[in-house]
Parts: structure tokens; C-alpha cells; sequence
């Protein structure tokens, strides 16, 4: 791949890249800084403030462009000029968009560059009075959205006349600014294969599509009390890009929540040795299989996604919360209990409680649907601890805990009322299937 110098004029700061426009500028510099040498030019409209100062600025994108220069443009933004401007604009029939980022200042910049650039990238039809000054070189001009469309389905919901008529003529201007601008250009890039038709319609010329670039790592899902949600908070007064969204649901969102899992457990331990456990390895916790993303002397880290909690108690667990553990069984090594795979089948709760002796007695109720699977003598796993089940009543069962299991174990901790990981035994799965096959 030629590697090619780029001018870039952008028509606001993309800093901080927080959400929008900005996130998608700053991110498309960052990935295009990556193959070609960006001279970036950014004119800035409104004042400076703490965390997008100059130097800021300058330092978080020279890590991605060979040079950058900034223009201060937020004179023309105060409300007396800015009121000057638009009346200005009005009775010269031009479009505001596209004359408050005139600038003699940028546009000398853009000549003294302009002879070492390879390709020129207007970032917005707001920078089309730039295209006389780079027509000798391959000009390339974003489109966040279809603006004049975009304007003119906002006209309706203005509530004043006066309102309503300034962005009309806005809207007739701007219309004509791109139909001017965008057949002058080498290619005109949008977000989206609806703003292409919809500015096609308008305006013949050349279109491509640039997918919303997102940088996943700006996004970390919160947890939400009940499980978790996407929320769209976007500007409800403006035509919203209903490709833009469906982007983000369907391709950024699953690789945002694949990135942040819902929750993070890290489990210290002093009884079962983490000697022999390595990263990928499975270890049971509460009768739930996980996998060990990081181990360190006697602690381990296991990631728990959102299914796995609403299926399982451990979305229930708090800091300090006791755990049954178990690692994974090896070929050689004893077996003490059955076969416990670490597949929840569901969560049982705890019907009663009564002392035998040294003993604990405990009754569970479990789902109707998993009921049949368990019988009298045979085997059952609550919170990763295999037991035997000593009697069963419709959907309920019962079992009985030694006092070396109420010690070692989390079951001794029970109350009426708590909630366990519930796993049937394997056998009873196999015997159905069998049964049902022959049938």
C-alpha cells in the first residue's frame, strides 16, 4: 500500500472523542494515521476549555498525524456576531453552515500545504468554499448526515415563524451549496447507505460508504439492576440515522459487550491449590463452570456473562462471599461424588431445614420441568457439592449433610428461603434421550 500525505481540514475539535461526530472523527484519524501522514488543520468554532486546550489537543492527535494546526474561529460564534452572521447570510441568500468556517487564516494554510499533499479530505459540506483553493489535487468530503435534508425536516417543528423561516432559507441554500460542491469532489463519503440516497436524489455525484467508525474501548456497559440495557440518547429534535443505529446494534454492540463481560469475580482461596490451574482452565465455583482469566498465587479471576447470571446465583455473590470451589478433575484422579459437568440445569430453593443429630436435613423445591430427573438414591449436585438424594415428593427432594460437609462446604450456611445452583445427573439426561429415541 502506497503510503500517501494527507491534508485534512476539519470544521470543529474531536476531542475529548466523546460520542457523535467527535468519536467518529477522532477514531477515523487515528485508523487512517495509521497507514498514511495526516497534516490535520482544525478549525475551532467555539472557545477553548480545559480539556480541549490547545496543547491537549495538539498532544493527543501529533500520536496519529505528522502536524497539527488550530483555528480559532469562536469570535463568530458569539451570540451578537453569530445573530450578524445570520442575518448577513440571509439577505446574501448563502448558507450560514457553510460561511461561518470561512476563514482567511485557514485558507492560507491550506495553500502553503497543499503542494505536498497526495489527497485533500474536507470533513463536511461546511468546508465547501475550501474546494476552489484544492481543486488541483484528488479532494475527498465527509457527510455526517444528509444536512440539508436533515434541516428540512426540522423546519416543521420550530416553534416560531421567524424560526421557522430562517432555517427554510437555510435549507434552500444549503441545498444549493452541495449541489454546487459535491459534484466537484473526487468522492463524497457518508455514514450510511441511506444519507448516500438520500443526497443522491438531490445531488448526482460519487458516493461511497465508511461504516460508523467506533472505538469500542470508549464504551463499558454499566451494570443495570435487573440485567443489562442500551439506551439511545440521541437528539430526538433531528432526523436520527436509522442505519447509523442499527450499525451499532447489530456489529459495535456485540463486540462492546464481548470486551466488557457483565461481571468480574476474583476469588481468593487457602483450601483448594491453584498450583496446577493456568489461564483457560475450569474451575467450578458454586457448581458453575468457569474459566480462569488470570491466576496469581492463591487468587483467580473468572469473567460471567450476563446469561450465566440470570441462570445461575452467582449474580447474587457480594465481597466476601463464600464460595464452594472445586477444580477441574483430571484422568487418574479419584472420584468421590458422580459426574458433575458444571452446566447448570437451574436454581432450586431451600423449602425447610431440620437437625438430625449432627446431621442437617434439607428439603429443596425445584422447577417443575427438572423434577423427573431426580430419584431416591440417586444423585444430585447443589452448589457444586454432589449429594444423594434421599427422598423425593413431587418436586421436591431431600438430602442429608454430614457435619464434615456443613463444615467445608457453603450448604451448612443455608437458609429457608436461599437459592442454589441446581445440576441433575448426567445419567438421568442419557436415560431419557434413550428412551425417547426408541419410542
Amino acid at each position: 500500500m502506497t503510503r500517501l500525505r494527507i491534508l485534512w481540514l476539519c470544521h470543529f475539535v474531536p476531542f475529548p472523542p466523546k460520542g457523535g461526530n467527535r468519536q467518529r472523527t477522532y477514531n477515523l484519524i487515528a485508523q487512517v494515521g495509521r497507514r498514511h501522514d495526516i497534516d490535520l488543520i482544525l478549525l475551532r468554532p467555539k472557545p477553548a476549555t480545559e480539556h480541549d486546550a490547545d496543547d491537549v489537543v495538539r498532544e493527543a492527535f501529533l500520536r496519529h498525524c505528522r502536524s497539527v494546526t488550530l483555528v480559532d474561529l469562536s469570535a463568530a460564534t458569539r451570540p451578537g456576531a453569530l445573530a450578524w452572521l445570520a442575518l448577513r447570510s440571509t439577505l446574501t441568500a448563502q448558507s450560514v453552515t457553510v460561511t461561518l468556517f470561512r476563514s482567511a487564516e485557514a485558507r492560507r494554510l491550506v495553500r502553503a500545504a497543499l503542494p505536498e499533499a497526495d489527497v485533500v479530505h474536507l470533513d463536511s459540506i461546511s468546508l465547501a468554499d475550501y474546494i476552489d483553493d484544492t481543486a488541483s489535487k484528488p479532494t475527498l468530503m465527509t457527510h455526517h448526515g444528509a444536512e440539508s435534508f436533515m434541516i428540512r425536516r426540522r423546519i416543521p417543528r420550530e416553534p416560531s415563524l421567524l424560526r421557522k423561516a430562517f432555517f427554510a432559507i437555510e435549507w434552500l441554500t444549503l441545498r444549493r451549496a452541495e449541489r454546487r460542491a459535491l459534484p466537484r469532489v473526487a468522492l463524497n463519503i457518508a455514514c450510511s447507505e441511506l444519507d448516500c440516497q438520500l443526497m443522491g436524489a438531490e445531488t448526482p455525484a460519487r458516493y461511497a460508504v465508511v461504516d460508523n467508525g467506533v472505538d469500542t474501548g470508549y464504551f463499558r456497559p454499566l451494570p443495570v439492576l435487573g440485567g443489562r440495557s442500551l439506551l439511545f440518547a440521541g437528539r430526538l429534535d433531528q432526523y436520527s440515522n436509522r442505519d447509523a443505529i442499527l450499525h451499532f446494534v447489530e456489529a459495535t454492540w456485540p463486540l462492546v459487550t464481548a470486551r466488557y463481560p457483565d461481571a468480574r469475580l476474583t476469588i481468593a482461596t487457602n483450601r483448594v491449590s491453584l498450583a496446577n490451574t493456568a489461564v483457560g482452565d475450569s474451575i467450578c465455583v458454586q457448581g458453575v463452570c468457569l474459566t480462569a482469566t488470570s491466576v496469581s498465587g492463591n487468587t483467580f479471576t473468572a469473567d460471567v456473562s450476563h446469561e450465566t447470571l440470570s441462570l445461575t446465583t452467582l449474580g447474587e455473590l457480594r465481597a466476601d462471599s463464600a464460595v464452594n470451589l472445586e477444580p477441574s478433575l483430571r484422568a487418574g484422579d479419584p472420584l468421590g461424588g458422580h459426574l458433575v459437568s458444571g452446566h447448570v440445569d437451574g436454581v432450586a430453593s431451600v423449602a425447610a431445614l431440620a437437625r438430625d443429630g449432627d446431621s442437617l436435613r434439607l428439603t429443596f423445591k425445584v422447577p417443575d420441568a427438572l423434577a423427573r430427573y431426580i430419584a431416591r438414591k440417586g444423585s444430585v449436585c447443589i452448589d457444586g457439592v454432589s449429594l444423594t438424594v434421599n427422598e423425593v415428593t413431587g418436586s421436591t427432594f431431600g438430602v442429608n449433610l454430614i457435619p464434615h460437609t456443613q463444615t467445608v462446604t457453603t450448604l451448612g450456611r443455608l437458609t429457608a428461603g436461599a437459592r442454589v445452583n441446581l445440576e441433575i445427573d448426567q445419567v438421568a439426561r442419557y436415560v431419557e434421550r434413550l428412551i425417547a429415541a426408541r419410542d
